[in-house]
């Protein structure tokens, strides 16, 4: 890799931004490139921080081992993401272990020649000592109260004008849904006759003279803006006013629309101008939106990559004809259809009712962005876990989705299905089809020397549903717990194959064989976790919904009855050895399970006092026992999502009556 593209990518780093040209060429020559294989660990936990590494292609995930648990610390997968760069600077031990999850290409920078190259530099070190006392500055001045700003947000790329205009609209809409905050909608309009702010007023609103003044005050950038019925603002600006005599009140506007509303979406034509390469500085993120089928990496996108931060910058993929995706870090998949931004009727710009799965993909792209991702925690409990399908078939019917999962044991199995796009009445399907004759063909019986079952039969059933489904493939992030019997160590399973995964986090000991995998042999992640609370809020869930299905062990299955008491004459009196490993793994997860529930922000507790683990013939009592539990918890879900705006107890900021701004 030569040194332009090095310097090209290392340019982001905040490291290197204030440097003089000629200590730029320096350091930028010291990279050298690292290539790592699927799998293979790049530091480990604890390692001295002798090197800064650059991602330039491929993904890198940094675990954390502590008290017994994994926790995920990031997931690394856009061009010109950072490790290490504490590291460089004090050779600050690693907090975590990365790996390379696929094929990976690094430029690492070793601190011994970062260290001999500001001994040859003096304007070098004292560069990076203005760093490094700006930043303790930034720690050490916090202000008392800042009142919180809008978050700007660029779209821009290689769609037609009516289909850019579809897109951009409803995901503003969808945002003003989700989160009930005040949403802008600024549109750069190639056609100044032909905008959103026409269609949506039927051309009986117009806004008056724009002068650069009107940018500089609310009340003059509340007067340029239409008011939708829905409570969307929009605002209509001519791309060629701002190339022009409205170039120099970018600035005012970005500023002014920040301090005025909550989140302002900024829809700009798919070409690179001066207008749009001054928003790209100002915008918090920006968002490449492309069809499937366009150009990997156009002529936009690769200006894009050299000009906006890494952190900052994400690519929208809108999918017409592929599979549905969970999306990635840097990454959003829009489920798309054709006819979308294609003039039919007066209300062609809006999705229809046959847009279900366009609109999901919408409003888990605007959780995400307002910090609102909702994560589902299933726990273990062998049939008690079919409670799980009553549970999401309330979910849904109350329209809360969640967009990340995690799950241990029958929480797994459930979770996976659902991940990868089974519907609820198909998971009720699958439940109800496994009777006792099914449930003992899957018992494929051994030697009690690792455990009673093999365990095959399971994994030839969960392959069944699953195929050769990789976590990679799932359509919603997914992530299930086992437990690593030699070391008695939580492993958290996101990558490979999804039903090998599932396979290991249910196998109970005494009962299955451990399952070997990934080097290890793991068996139930009921043991340490059986309820992921922390697994979920890993994979950044903002809100947390816990399904606990596990029940006081002196309610369960006792039912006021006495046990009669054993004598010589009577020795089979009392509880058998195989009642005594279930009792004894059950008393053990029920106290763990209520310290992972207390993590959660609403935990369901479907009462399962009347149900045993091997009870799978009983499945459509179970879910009917979720379903109801979580009706009588959906206020509590409720309280938690400004989705339902008049049971919110989120605090958004007050706001101030526009004038009015368009005619009946």
């Amino acid at each position: 890799m030569d040194v332009p593209i090095r310097a090209l990518a290392a340019s982001k780093i905040p490291l290197f931004t204030g440097l003089t040209d000629e200590d730029r060429a320096l350091v930028y020559s010291l990279f050298h490139e690292k290539h790592l294989t699927t799998g293979e660990i790049l530091f480990h936990q604890g390692d001295p921080g002798t090197a800064l590494h650059l991602l330039m292609s491929g993904q890198v995930k940094t675990v954390q081992e502590q008290n017994g648990k994994t926790h995920i610390l990031a997931t690394l997968g856009r061009r010109g993401d950072v490790l290490g760069e504490m590291a460089l600077l004090g050779g600050e031990p690693r907090p975590g272990t990365a790996t390379a999850v696929e094929p990976t290409v690094l430029l690492e920078l070793n601190r011994s020649d970062f260290e001999a190259a500001l001994g040859r530099s003096p304007s070098l070190a004292i560069a990076l000592s203005r760093h490094l006392t700006f930043r303790l500055m930034q720690v050490n001045q916090r202000p008392a109260h800042v009142r919180s700003q809008g978050k700007v947000f660029v779209l821009m790329g290689a769609l037609p004008p009516k289909e850019r205009m579809g897109f951009a609209l409803n995901l503003a809409l969808s945002t003003l849904e989700q989160t009930r905050l005040r949403v802008l909608m600024v549109e750069v309009a190639e056609d100044n006759t032909d905008t959103t702010v026409a269609h949506l007023s039927r051309n009986t609103w117009t806004a008056p003279p724009m002068d650069l003044q009107d940018f500089q005050t609310v009340e003059g950038l509340r007067a340029l803006t239409f008011g939708h019925a829905s409570g969307l603002d929009v605002l209509s600006l001519p791309e060629q006013w701002l190339s022009g005599r409205l170039f120099g009140g970018l600035y005012p506007l970005v500023s002014t629309a920040r301090q005025e509303w909550d989140v302002v979406f900024i829809s700009l034509p798919g070409r690179p101008s001066r207008a749009a390469r001054a928003l790209w500085e100002d915008a918090d993120r920006t968002f490449y939106v492309r069809e499937e089928t366009a150009e990997k990496g156009g002529p936009l996108w690769r200006e894009l990559e050299s000009v906006v931060p890494s952190p900052q910058l994400d690519l929208v993929e809108l999918q017409r004809s592929s599979a549905p995706r969970r999306n990635r870090p840097g990454r959003f998949y829009i489920p798309w259809r054709e006819g979308i931004g294609i003039p039919s009727g007066e209300e062609w710009l809006f999705l229809k009712s046959i847009d279900g799965p366009i609109q999901k993909g919408l409003d888990r792209m605007a959780r995400h962005l307002a910090g609102l991702r909702i994560g589902l925690a299933m726990g273990s409990g062998a049939a008690l876990g079919y409670s799980i399908i009553g549970v999401l078939r309330s979910l849904e019917r109350n329209g809360v989705f969640p967009d990340l999962l995690a799950g241990t044991s029958m929480g797994a199995l459930i979770g996976s299905f659902y991940a990868a796009g089974r519907s609820v009445d198909e998971l009720e399907m699958i439940a109800l089809s496994i009777t006792k004759k099914r449930l003992w063909s899957m018992a494929d019986m051994a030697l009690p020397w690792k455990g009673v079952v093999v365990g095959n039969g399971v994994l030839r059933f969960l392959k069944s549903i699953l195929g050769d489904t990789t976590f990679d493939q799932l359509q919603r992030p997914f992530a299930c717990v086992a437990t690593d019997i030699n070391t008695g160590m939580e492993r958290v399973l996101r990558h490979g194959s999804v039903a090998e995964a599932v396979r290991a986090s249910l196998s109970l000991p005494f009962f299955f064989e451990p399952f070997y995998l990934q080097g290890r042999y793991l068996v139930d992640g009921g043991l340490v976790n059986p309820i992921p609370t922390s697994i979920v809020r890993a994979m950044g869930s903002d809100i947390i919904l816990a399904v606990n299905n596990t029940t006081a062990p002196s309610l369960k299955g006792n039912h006021g009855k006495r046990t009669p008491r054993p004598s010589v004459f009577n020795p089979v009196h009392g509880p058998h050895i195989f009642k005594v490993m279930a009792k004894t793994l059950y008393t053990m997860q029920y106290g763990i399970a209520k310290t992972g529930a207390s993590e959660a922000d609403v935990v369901i507790t479907p009462d399962m006092s009347e149900f045993a683990w091997m009870e799978f013939h009983r499945a459509a009592d179970i879910i009917k026992i979720g379903e109801e539990q979580t009706e009588k918890t959906m206020p509590k879900i409720r309280a938690k999502l400004p989705y339902f705006a008049d049971n919110s107890r989120r605090h958004l900021r007050q706001r101030i009556p526009p004038p009015p701004l368009f005619i009946s």
